[in-house]
């Protein structure tokens, strides 16, 4: 795992450089790495060649959940824990250990119930859903000046088996007119 912030002369040395320190290690526990780049991302000087600044790994951003966001469809009058269509999301060849999911839910009336599971290959002999996390997504609301739809939640060491799989269910019945589509997107982070 690598974490960046910035920093301003560092060393206190008057030469007002800014730069990049990375942090990266084992949960940032004892085993954290520091090194330091500058602002045009070149290593600073290291103490040798097993340096592996070079091959940190960087948060991508990357959207893996398609080009298109995937949508999770409710019907007028749905009862109360209607599933949608499962979204299945492809495993990427490098995986990430993180995950955003950012859920837009349009419907003042409903919550949402977003259950994230990897399907692991040969697990009693088929392929199983593997439940990995439990997501609930708040109804649209209004906050002094703006209202509230769309909500990231960080979902850890996900696709480390096999695909993703997102099902995705109301947590109230709708009315006769209260049918919406949620929105979702899935980014490494």
């Amino acid at each position: 795992m690598t974490r960046a912030i910035q920093y301003e002369d560092p060393d206190k040395n008057g030469t007002g450089k800014k730069g990049l320190r990375e942090l990266s290690g084992d949960s940032f526990g004892p085993n954290v790495n520091v090194k330091v780049k500058d602002s045009t991302g070149a290593a600073a000087p290291s103490g040798g060649a097993s340096d592996p600044v070079n091959t940190v790994t960087k948060i991508s951003g990357t959207v893996v959940s398609g080009s298109t966001d995937p949508t999770a469809v409710f019907a007028n009058s749905a009862l109360v824990n209607t599933q949608s269509t499962p979204i299945t999301i492809t495993k990427p060849t490098n995986v990430s250990q993180m995950h955003q999911i950012s859920v837009y839910n349009p419907s003042t009336v409903t919550d949402l119930t977003v259950k994230v599971f990897t399907v692991a290959g040969g697990l009693g002999g088929a392929d199983r859903d593997v439940l990995v996390d439990t997501l609930i997504i708040p109804k649209a609301q209004a906050v002094t000046g703006t209202t509230i739809v769309a909500y990231a939640e960080t979902v850890y060491n996900w696709m480390n088996l096999g695909n993703g799989k997102l099902q995705i269910s109301n947590n109230t019945a709708l009315g006769a007119s209260d049918g919406f589509t949620a929105t979702l997107r899935v980014r490494e982070i």
